[in-house]
């Protein structure tokens, strides 16, 4: 079937979809993220055990659940928030504000630091549908309860046993 005859009435290939993160780490392990929304997802994300390098793998395998609902402490694809982005956009500017190489003082001027920041986090959230890992809390999950407006127990049998493949 063709990428497009998969998506359906998605308009992303990966829309709510299972799938499989690799840990490349020294530690090899594998994790189960959800995809939340209907949108893409990194190629590669950091590993929330060792910070390492996590790659998707066995895409072929990746299997949309539209009404999956997330354990807490699983690992899923949200959309990207200013409130989400504001922490690192502010890290990411102390640390290259008077850079020697890529001063943002000079690629944001008149700008002040913390007006820096806004800028920054606005950007990376861009239109709203920038992925973002987020790990589920006991209000997340009663979130996508509600959205699913299920009860508990319908997750997946082969997802029951754990949120680490």
């Amino acid at each position: 079937m063709s990428e497009a005859g998969q998506r359906g009435k998605f308009t992303s290939a990966e829309a709510y979809c299972l799938m499989l993160y690799r840990c490349e780490g020294a530690e090899p392990h594998d994790e189960i993220l959800w995809n939340s929304r209907d949108g893409v997802t990194p190629f590669v994300i950091k590993c929330a055990r060792c910070e390492s390098e996590m790659k998707h793998e066995n895409w072929s395998k990746d299997r949309r659940v539209p009404d999956h609902i997330p354990e807490v402490g699983d690992r899923i694809f949200v959309n990207l928030t200013m409130d989400q982005a504001m922490p690192g956009a502010r890290k990411h500017v102390e640390q290259y504000w008077d850079h020697s190489e890529w001063p943002l003082s000079k690629t944001y001027p008149g700008m002040t630091r913390e007006e820096c920041v806004g800028a920054k986090a606005q950007e990376w959230v861009g239109d709203g549908g920038n992925p973002h890992v987020i790990e589920v809390t006991d209000k997340t999950k009663a979130e996508f309860r509600l959205r699913a407006n299920t009860v508990e127990g319908r997750r997946p049998n082969w997802m029951r046993s754990g949120r680490h493949a």
